[in-house]
């Protein structure tokens, strides 16, 4: 086996490369596919730190992909391809914090970047992805769903602060508010409100777009309006709009360590696909 890494600076030259190897399995590769095809989508996009794929013999067999402020994503690989993207990485980013994939992989990373960096490696998350054909929207539940409005800004930026604190980490506040202004244009991802009697109560956004699916994220709902059922209403909501649009699959991510998250998105119709580790180094 003759593998190669090659690099790419343009993600117009790597996502339409590497479309079709991801696509070998959507599901899976759905945070790949979706964060390539966002970046494909804006205009002037901040060069991403990391893009790579690696070849056997011309054909691709696996790939790598790494933006501020997030974390290494590797696709599906033979374990020799991922000691060839850890050893290429480590060239350029030997200080790199996580690395995020399915768990045979992201433990296969962990421990090789651990014998060349010398770094000891921690499960920063352990996640579950989830695919969605046709939604069982709960009953009963007050309220209805709207989209996002300028108007909401402030708050949709407070309440992504507070899911990213409570759920991942910190996210800085400029982040945030690229986040939020983003949403509130439209043009690569919603957020939508779940509204009770004229108030805010959860959030849920669309985002992610793969060729026949999207993702949903950044659910939550603040302490206070929690245990009514909001926010599995809100998700059952966002769901069905974006098989409204025609897509076949909608994606999710869930914290294995949360059951009951992972138990209202199975209510709604979510099956699980695949586990995937988050590992930190130290």
């Amino acid at each position: 086996m003759a593998l190669e890494v090659k690099r790419f600076s343009d993600i117009q030259q790597f996502y339409p490369l590497v479309e079709a190897f991801l696509m070998r399995d959507e599901a899976q590769h759905n945070l790949l596919l979706g964060i390539g095809y966002v970046l494909m989508q804006t205009a002037n996009p901040e060069p991403p730190l990391y893009l790579a794929c690696v070849e056997d013999r011309g054909q691709i067999v696996g790939c790598a992909m790494m933006t501020l402020p997030y974390n290494l994503l590797l696709s599906e690989m033979t374990t020799s391809a991922i000691f060839k993207i850890a050893e290429d990485v480590y060239t350029l980013y030997p200080q790199l914090d996580k690395v995020n994939a399915i768990k045979r992989i992201s433990r296969a990373f962990a421990e090789h970047w651990q014998t060349i960096s010398g770094r000891a490696f921690e499960l920063d998350l352990a996640e579950r992805i989830y695919q969605l054909e046709s939604v069982n929207m709960p009953k009963g539940v007050a309220g209805t769903i709207r989209l996002g409005a300028i108007e909401d800004r402030d708050l949709l930026i407070e309440w992504l602060l507070a899911f990213n604190r409570e759920a991942l980490e910190e996210m800085p506040f400029d982040l945030a508010e690229k986040w939020v202004d983003r949403a509130i244009e439209g043009k690569v991802r919603e957020v939508y409100l779940w509204v009770d009697q004229g108030h805010p109560v959860s959030m849920a956004a669309l985002t992610g777009r793969t060729p026949h699916g999207r993702r949903v994220g950044a659910v939550y709902t603040p302490p206070p309006f929690r245990n009514r059922g909001y926010a599995s209403a809100c998700v059952g909501a966002v769901s069905q709009r974006a098989l409204d649009q025609g897509l076949k699959f909608v994606f999710l991510y869930t914290d294995l360590a949360n059951p009951t998250s992972n138990h209202i998105y199975q209510e709604l119709g979510y099956q699980p696909v695949i586990d995937v580790d988050q590992y930190k180094f130290i």
